[in-house]
């Protein structure tokens, strides 16, 4: 079968590339926002923001959310480069409409002051253990020696000082 490209009228592209023999459904959320888009104030923001998707919308909570992506008994996750950040799941054909439901509902975070705190120390971990790997400290150099001022010379998961300092609207209400 040829892949259908569809445009919803909000101007949400589907791929939509169907096979009938397939043991699995997948879908994926690539929004094209990344580390090249960040000013230096914001570097680290895309990221930060791909962790808060997870922590739930404003009509389902981060456990429901977890918990709807664990009974899909699929695999899900995500990740933020340079050019785009991307969200995935999978699932067995048959959970089609669940697959598609909760990816929507990942796609609206609440941005919970809680859930904000939370997720700056887990992010706050992985710089830590990236910066361990000598792989990821010369990758990054080499971007940044390439790429100097450029928002491309600049680290994907921003640094411990930019993750201490984000705050959000929401976040300031409460």
């Amino acid at each position: 079968m040829t892949p259908v490209l569809e445009t919803l009228p909000g101007g949400l592209r589907l791929l939509l590339d169907p096979d009938p023999q397939a043991q699995t459904v997948a879908a994926g959320c690539f929004v094209t926002v990344g580390a090249r888009d960040e000013a230096p104030g914001e570097m680290g923001v895309s990221h930060f923001l791909e962790h808060l998707m997870f922590k739930g919308s404003t009509r389902v909570g981060a456990a429901e959310l977890n918990e709807r992506l664990d009974d899909l008994g699929g695999y899900s996750n995500a990740f933020t480069g340079e050019e785009m950040t991307v969200y995935h799941l999978a699932a067995l054909p048959e959970r089609c409409g669940e697959v598609f439901g909760t990816l929507s509902e990942l796609l609206r975070p609440a941005l919970r002051p809680g859930d904000i705190h939370t997720e700056r120390g887990v992010i706050l971990e992985e710089i830590a253990m990236y910066a361990e790997q000598p792989v990821t400290q010369v990758m990054e150099a080499l971007h940044s020696t390439y790429w100097g001022r450029h928002p491309l010379g600049q680290s994907v998961l921003g640094t411990p000082k930019r993750c201490r300092a984000w705050t959000w609207p929401a976040s300031e209400r409460t």
